[in-house]
């Protein structure tokens, strides 16, 4: 359960959200970018103006690309895991 101590704090200016668990919204733009993990070559570029929550984009994605499937079993999207391919589903169990 979340304290209304750790509700009114949520919003954390200039502090990159390393947490899975504290990270919300960019659905769309973490599955995008776990995505292009696994396409040979690919450079994902994240931009925007600042404040908008790109660094903890980014360190998502870096514990994404390290094997951290936490974040993407929340968005259910475990497909996407790096080591993975994206489409196939593992049936053995």
């Amino acid at each position: 359960m979340i304290t209304r101590s750790e509700l009114m704090n949520a919003f954390q200016p200039a502090t990159e959200l390393e947490d899975p668990e504290r990270f919300a919204g960019r659905e769309r733009q973490v599955r995008e970018l776990a995505d292009a993990l696994h396409v040979v070559g690919s450079v994902p570029l994240i931009y925007g103006d600042r404040g908008l929550g790109k660094s903890s984009l980014a360190l998502q994605l870096r514990l994404i690309a390290m094997g951290d499937i936490e974040l993407l079993a929340d968005l259910d999207s475990e497909r996407l895991a790096v080591g993975t391919a994206p489409g196939l589903v593992d049936t053995r169990g």
